[in-house]
Order: structure tokens, then C-alpha cells, then sequence
């Protein structure tokens, strides 16, 4: 029986990565739902962090899970690490507005998985990849404006506590993984990543070299 995967984020933890390697993989399916994501994102500036207004109109945005039980393959994967990491310099990503996303994405996606996949890493050390995001995006500001001015998006895109109590109380089998586990070599991580996500590893079982390791130098 197909199991279908959905992996949240976070952004800059092996996201490009992990998502190269499904997409080669000849016994799994993979799909980014950046659409729908970003109809979920139209749908809480709308409402305004009104939850009650918010809920109704997720819940009539539901997926269809026997379409991905169909599909050939021992695993189907949804992918987008925008269902959690916001940007901090978007405007309209205040902590609430953060909050009341990640809610709805869990009230979307959570139903639909077998699983839930989140990959998180040392604070600091993606704070640095999301500064370096910010530069690379034609950003000017110094790293200690920079978070200062984002600090408190910064905060409620690491709050993990949250993002467990929304996707948590929907969803078992809720696997967190830390990026720091493949720093030593890949084999450790997909152990882990087959044992406690209980499904078959992708074949070929391999990251991208040069996609890791751009990743984690810059953890460093």
C-alpha cells in the first residue's frame, strides 16, 4: 500500500536535497503543492489571523488522498518547505500571521499523511542560512540588523513547540529530524529516516554531494 509523506520544512535544513533525491527516486512520487500553498497564504492575509474565518475556509480545501494511493510507488511525498518558514522580511509575515499558517497547513495536510516530516537544526546555525538567503536575495543589511529587524518572526518560524501542538494533535506519527545528524555521512541519517518514518528508503538512497554540502558549510 502506497504511504504518503508530507514533508513541512524547515527551510535551509537539506530541503533542495532531500526533494532531489525523491524526485530520482524510481520507488517514490514526489510533489511540491506550491499552488495550493500559496492559496493558503492569500487565505491568511484575507482573513487576518481570524481562525474561526480561517478554518471554515481551509477545510473546504481538502485533498484527495485516494489519488495519491493510486499512483505507482511505495511512497508518495509532498514537499514545500514554505508550509512552515516564512520569509522574515515579507511584510505581511508577522509572528501571528506565521502562527495562524501553520495552523491551517496542518489542518490541510495533516489528514492526507501517513506521516509528517520536519527537519530543524541548531538556531543559531539557521539563523546564519537565513541571513545568507537574505544577501543572496539582494538584501543590504548587516547580520545583527538584520536580526534585530526580524527577531520576532525569527522566533515564531523556530518555535517548534507551536508547530508539534498544530501538526502534533492532528497527526501521530510526527518524525522530527536534525540536520546535524548527516553531517557525519548520509547512512546514519536514512537510518533513521527509514526507522522512525516507517517507509522504504528512495532508490537510488542518495543526496545530492554538492546541494549537502553547500548546506551545511554554511552552518559553519
Amino acid at each position: 500500500m502506497t504511504q504518503i509523506v508530507t514533508h513541512i520544512g524547515m527551510a535551509k535544513c537539506l530541503s533542495s536535497a532531500l526533494q532531489s533525491a525523491w524526485d530520482r527516486a524510481e520507488n517514490y512520487q514526489f510533489f511540491r503543492p506550491t499552488s495550493l500553498i500559496e492559496q493558503i497564504d492569500l487565505i491568511v492575509s484575507d482573513n487576518d489571523g481570524e481562525w474561526q474565518a480561517l478554518g471554515e475556509i481551509v477545510s473546504n480545501q481538502q485533498l484527495n488522498r485516494e489519488r495519491f494511493e493510486q499512483l505507482a510507488g511505495d511512497v508518495v511525498v509532498l514537499s514545500s518547505e514554505n508550509m512552515t518558514t516564512s520569509f522574515t522580511m515579507q511584510a505581511s509575515a508577522s509572528p501571528s500571521w506565521i502562527r495562524s499558517k501553520h495552523r491551517a497547513m496542518a489542518s490541510l495536510f495533516g489528514a492526507c499523511s501517513d506521516s509528517i516530516l520536519l527537519l530543524v537544526r541548531d538556531p543559531l546555525s539557521w539563523t546564519t542560512s537565513m541571513y545568507y538567503q537574505h544577501i543572496k536575495q539582494g538584501g543590504t543589511l548587516a547580520f545583527n540588523e538584520y536580526v534585530d529587524r526580524t527577531v520576532a518572526n525569527l522566533l515564531a518560524n523556530l518555535d517548534i513547540r507551536e508547530l508539534l501542538s498544530c501538526f502534533g494533535s492532528l497527526h501521530k506519527n510526527l518524525v522530527i529530524l536534525p540536520l546535524e545528524l548527516a553531517k557525519g555521512g548520509e547512512a546514519a541519517f536514512w537510518e533513521e529516516y527509514e526507522h522512525r518514518l516507517g517507509v522504504p528508503l528512495p532508490i537510488p538512497c542518495e543526496l545530492p554531494t554538492d546541494s549537502f554540502n553547500a548546506n551545511v558549510t554554511r552552518a559553519q
